[in-house]
């Protein structure tokens, strides 16, 4: 790796660029829905063990209730979504294109923070699970 950075900073300008624009694209589709898929709930389980490290609790009960009502918000979405009215061929035919548009891309952003929050709310499930196994096993 050290020598692919090394031979990476002896090209010059128009070849770094060159190399970027043509390498940036190709990782970005091959390695973007991989990031996605395992990235939110890493980064989710990140933030929900550094807070459960440091103490920190008190926003468990907002997060899981942030979580439902995104799953919610998801879920209904995607129910109006597969609505009649709301199909089209995306050839301007339906005066309602530009608002399925905008409704498809809440439902991916509300799909994508429901997939982050899921790596906080299954770490934490977890460690409750983990701390009532140890109050059983050995009671204080």
């Amino acid at each position: 790796m050290r020598k692919l950075s090394l031979s990476f900073q002896a090209l010059s300008t128009p070849k770094k660029i060159l190399a970027l624009s043509v390498t940036l694209p190709i990782v970005i589709v091959l390695f973007g829905p991989i990031i996605t898929f395992f990235g939110l709930p890493i980064i989710g389980y990140a933030v929900s063990r550094n807070s459960w490290t440091s103490g920190r609790r008190a926003k468990d009960n907002w997060v899981n209730l942030a979580f439902a009502l995104t799953a919610l918000g998801s879920l209904a979405l995607y129910l109006t979504l597969r609505n009649p009215i709301f199909v089209t061929d995306w050839e301007g035919g339906n005066p309602l294109d530009d608002l399925i548009a905008v409704m498809m891309l809440g439902f991916v952003l509300l799909l994508a923070i429901t997939w982050g929050f899921a790596g906080w709310v299954g770490h934490r499930f977890v460690m409750n699970l983990r701390s009532r196994k140890n109050r059983v096993a050995a009671p204080e």
